[in-house]
């Protein structure tokens, strides 16, 4: 590359940057009677329950309709808990690294650690969940059960580090939310 695309680039890059650093500062001033240790546990107590719930219920997803639309309600309620995670925990495990300070590196570096080897016990889990379907084809486990356990497993993934980055997170400081 020319130093012409490079210059370009680092601007695109520099122009993202600020745009999640205002986007971070937005949501500081979202919710703030929510910003305690006790109402972040809650709301992760809510994520992970509806995380169980897609867990047990996906095996069961689309062997009728009705629990085909449980299903998606179920991930919308995951999505909407994980959104509300992020904005309570400042998106510290979500955001770029040079918008972190060292501390909220560390936190994440520890979290996004846990969320990556769930994740890879997650494929695990599902390439293990699609040997019923390939040892005896049209049985009731098959390929579309393993796509509701992938989703509630994707979702458990993405979220995992966000939600013990709110549950170990101290109480905010009532002076920075200002």
């Amino acid at each position: 590359m020319n130093t012409t695309t490079d210059t370009r680039l680092g601007r695109i890059y520099d122009s993202y940057l600020a745009r999640r650093a205002n986007r971070v500062a937005k949501s500081q001033q979202q919710f703030p009677s929510w910003r305690s240790r006790h109402r972040r546990r809650v709301a992760v107590r809510w994520w992970a329950g509806s995380v169980l719930a897609g867990l047990v219920g996906s095996p069961f997803s689309f062997h009728n309709p009705i629990t085909t639309l449980l299903l998606a309600g179920f991930t919308v309620f995951v999505l909407f808990w994980y959104s509300l995670l992020k904005i309570l925990t400042r998106s510290v495990a979500e955001r770029p690294r040079a918008l972190l300070d060292e501390h909220e590196l560390a936190l994440r570096g520890r979290y996004v650690y846990v969320g990556f080897y769930v994740s890879t016990m997650s494929m695990a889990a599902i390439i293990f969940s699609l040997l019923p379907a390939i040892v005896s084809p049209g049985g009731w486990w098959g390929p579309q059960t393993t796509y509701g356990l992938a989703l509630a497993l994707l979702l458990l993934s993405i979220g995992l580090p966000t939600a013990l980055l709110a549950w170990n997170l101290p109480d905010d400081d009532p002076e920075d939310l200002l």
